[in-house]
């Protein structure tokens, strides 16, 4: 009948339209499934482990590197504060010497006393110096020679002249005393600090030693290990970072498209489904 054959005819076009349909998802699985093979995912895998690893070590070596760079400026630092107190304690120590100054300063300081101590006796003793008699040694000093009594007493400002010249040799002889003491004091400071600067010195040019023989140690694996030198790895951490960025992205695009396999893989099981319904539809048309 036209009922039965409408029927039959509505069957075949539902499975020619679900065979299409199974036929658009397994192409669209295919393509799928060969864009992932063509990304090689375990490769990638492998790749990225074996960057990360590198990277690591790598970025290990960059730190022990920085290290035993710092210890080295430490070191040199120290060496030349150690280098600069030995020359100022040099310096404090020829300040100390006054020596000369002083034994100079005394002789002076003692003449000068001696006078004054004259001048004093001579102005105390005027009622003597009557007696004095030109060639007879005198019974106070022993001198011969009696200036005074020939001359006359000092003045009273000549008293007053000597003691200030003595009291200011006295001021240098102190002020002297004073320096030397200062520059000892400086000296043996900047003799201390140097002695400091150097065992600091000593310190880390151990610990820089002990970093340098762990560069080597640990760039042993690495291959072409420069000169360790300021930022010699920069350039190639900066390449492998690029290779590790552009691994992981290809890495997130095989992920991508493992996912659309799986979508397809579920697409066509669904369009195999409406197939199978399809024909069991057309099926049952037939036999009307």
């Amino acid at each position: 009948s036209s009922q039965a054959d409408g029927v039959l005819a509505e069957a075949r076009q539902g499975r020619t339209r679900a065979l299409e349909a199974l036929q658009r998802a397994r192409a669209a699985l295919q393509q799928a499934t060969e864009a992932r093979s063509a990304l090689a995912p375990e490769g990638l895998v492998r790749m990225r482990e074996g960057l990360d690893q590198r990277l690591t070590r790598l970025r290990d070596l960059v730190r022990i590197g920085q290290e035993a760079l710092r210890c080295r400026q430490v070191e040199a630092r120290a060496r030349g504060e150690a280098s600069a107190r030995r020359i100022e304690a040099e310096r404090a120590a020829r300040d100390a010497h006054q020596e000369e100054l002083l034994a100079t300063l005394d002789v002076r300081r003692q003449e000068a006393r001696r006078a004054l101590d004259g001048l004093r006796a001579s102005l105390d003793l005027q009622d003597r110096r009557a007696g004095l008699r030109g060639g007879e040694p005198c019974p106070l000093c022993g001198s011969v020679d009696h200036p005074y009594r020939r001359d006359g007493a000092p003045a009273a400002s000549a008293l007053e002249a000597q003691e200030d010249r003595v009291a200011d040799l006295d001021r240098q002889a102190l002020e002297a005393r004073q320096v030397q003491a200062q520059a000892r004091t400086r000296a043996e400071m900047h003799q201390k600090a140097a002695l400091d600067f150097e065992r600091e010195a000593e310190k880390v040019a151990r610990e820089a030693s002990s970093q340098e023989e762990a560069w080597l140690r640990n760039g042993a694996a690495e291959p072409d290990l420069p000169v360790l030198a300021p930022g010699c790895l920069d350039q190639r951490l900066a390449s492998l970072s690029a290779q590790r960025e552009e691994v992981g992205q290809r890495e997130q695009e095989a992920n991508r498209l493992t996912e659309s396999v799986h979508s397809a893989n579920q697409q066509v099981d669904r369009c195999q489904g409406e197939v199978d319904k399809a024909a069991d539809a057309l099926t049952a048309a037939e036999v009307l």
